[in-house]
């Protein structure tokens, strides 16, 4: 384990951190909006998904995975995962003394900006909606909204193994979110895991209705960027960003996925490192 983390030190680097792939949803964004930042993203693919763990269990692997980034010398942590960040943003927050970020604040806050009938949706796993992170975020910024959540434990095993459309799925989509189609007054969705952004597509055919539909994706990366500009962290010189993708399970699915998900125009020109990484734990 020495020499892998050896290998992978980089120069100070965004860590960035999911249960998955739903986090590259993020790194995307990040990449986009800082494309001279070094980022090593960690995606616990072997443990995927969170969602019906205990909280326990939620807290212990989250733990886990962050110690990894840590020592890689990160300057600072976004968790990109709503299940994480409904559990553990706080303890980190005041454990570590860099910045560390979260995806429900960001989302919540966009979800406020849009709404016009003062009644949200939110779409997560059974963890993230079990735990009303929305919807306590939601009523502190606005007191007067209403919200429903569906927990859809169905979803993220399929863009785990790269199927984002398709006849079973949509079947699927349509079971789950039956509650939301007799919600009529509901004008916005919250994709409350970042899984979810990849199933837009195949969520909008099957809703077939006007509504705003909410990924805290680009959000969150203002957030880092706001934060690391206040810190005077933020690189702006010219040099070649590294980007090290680090997964606990099978890397050539991991590396497909990172190849749907991240557009040739981000990846290209930089320098970029795709390893497996084991865990003292993987069950």
């Amino acid at each position: 384990m020495k020499n892998n983390k050896e290998e992978i030190l980089l120069e100070r680097s965004i860590g960035i951190i999911d249960s998955g792939i739903g986090g590259l949803t993020v790194a995307r964004e990040i990449m986009d909006l800082l494309p001279n930042e070094n980022i090593i993203y960690l995606g616990d693919t072997a443990r995927c998904p969170y969602g019906a763990r205990t909280e326990d269990e939620i807290v212990e692997y989250t733990l886990e995975i962050v110690e990894q980034l840590v020592l890689l010398n990160i300057k600072a942590l976004v968790i990109a995962c709503n299940t994480m960040t409904a559990y553990t943003l706080k303890y980190f927050q005041e454990k570590l003394s860099i910045p560390i970020i979260g995806v429900i604040e960001p989302g919540a806050r966009t979800a406020i900006r849009h709404t016009k009938s003062k009644y949200i949706g939110i779409i997560g796993t059974e963890a993230t909606i079990r735990s009303e992170s929305y919807e306590n975020h939601l009523r502190m910024m606005d007191g007067e909204i209403k919200t429903l959540g569906i927990p859809c434990p169905l979803f993220v095993p399929y863009v785990e193994n790269g199927i984002f459309q398709g006849e079973q799925l949509r079947k699927i989509i349509e079971t789950s979110l039956q509650p939301l189609k007799q919600e009529k007054q509901i004008d916005t969705l919250i994709f409350g895991c970042t899984h979810f952004p990849l199933l837009k597509p195949a969520i909008k055919q099957v809703l077939n209705r006007d509504l705003t539909f909410v990924s805290p994706s680009k959000e969150t990366a203002r957030d880092l960027m706001d934060v690391l500009i206040k810190e005077d962290d933020l690189r702006t010189k010219d040099d070649i960003a590294t980007y090290t993708f680090l997964t606990t399970g099978k890397i050539q699915t991991f590396n497909d996925l990172i190849e749907k998900i991240i557009p040739n125009e981000i990846i290209n020109h930089r320098n970029i490192e795709i390893k497996h990484l084991r865990l003292l734990h993987t069950n």
